[in-house]
């Protein structure tokens, strides 16, 4: 009986230290895949990043417009497991080759940059739809580039709702389609 109930607590401990080792193992950042959030301080983007990160699972690196801007960067960079885990990169969205280091290496890219401007829009094609068609072809060139096989992109608000709530006060959903904002409207209902 000694034996048995010695080889039991070999076993315990055994399995309590392969346990401990795996669980250092998995929140060394060096053997988590890494992820990329495009337009990581965006509504969309800071949520995802938060979600990521707080499964423990990812490192992620995210891109935003200007490392200067500390203000912006400051919700991202208080997110719990932030200081482990969030590596943020410059990357502009007309400069194509800006995203390559950014995704290099990662094992999937979330691209949800895109302009969205509300106000002041003088040329909506300039200052709207070419910086989100070029970025989206600059991210998709360098995931490609990289071998990532999964990227998930996002739209906006602003592909479901113009400028007017629903006539009927109901909520938006899949069903919707913003038919209203053209290249030749003007504030909230141009096209973005």
């Amino acid at each position: 009986m000694p034996q048995i109930n010695l080889l039991r607590t070999l076993l315990r401990t055994t399995l309590a230290i392969t346990t401990s080792l795996s669980v250092v193992a998995a929140r060394d950042a060096n053997l988590l895949p890494t992820v990329c959030v495009t337009g990581a301080t965006g509504y969309l983007a800071s949520e995802l990043t938060a979600q990521l990160l707080s499964t423990g699972r990812y490192m992620v690196r995210g891109t935003v417009r200007s490392l200067a801007n500390e203000e912006k960067l400051a919700p991202l960079r208080t997110l719990s497991g932030a200081a482990e885990r969030l590596e943020l990169m410059e990357a502009d969205l007309f400069d194509a080759g800006s995203f390559e280091p950014c995704i290099a290496g990662v094992m999937f890219v979330f691209h949800t940059a895109s302009p969205f401007i509300t106000s002041n829009i003088v040329d909506p094609m300039t200052q709207l739809v070419e910086p989100a068609v070029k970025g989206t072809e600059a991210v998709l060139a360098a995931a490609a580039l990289a071998g990532v096989t999964r990227v998930v992109l996002t739209s906006s608000i602003a592909a479901v709702k113009g400028a007017a709530p629903k006539a009927d006060g109901s909520c938006f959903s899949e069903d919707d389609w913003n038919e209203s904002s053209t290249l030749d409207g003007d504030g909230l209902d141009q096209y973005r």
